[in-house]
């Protein structure tokens, strides 16, 4: 019986970090997706173009005088 109540001891204590360990984690998950603005959402877009349509419009001297597009900047 001893033994038993020594077992109990241990692990009650153990489960009841476990449990805190996993809400903090469901919570922290929350949080951060929560957090997110329209900046960090993910948006798709469908291409439906005819790919001998985009290569041809693609010429090299377009290609040549295309400007990059503006990509984020994490430290801001």
């Amino acid at each position: 019986m001893i033994a038993t109540l020594s077992r109990k001891k241990v692990w009650i204590p153990l489960v009841l970090v476990v449990a805190a360990l996993a809400t903090g984690a469901v919570l922290a998950g929350r949080a951060m997706s929560a957090s997110q603005d329209a900046d960090g959402a993910v948006s798709v877009h469908n291409q439906n173009q005819d790919p001998e349509a985009v290569s041809s419009y693609w010429t090299e001297e377009r290609m040549r005088s295309a400007k990059p597009a503006p990509m984020p900047n994490p430290e801001d």
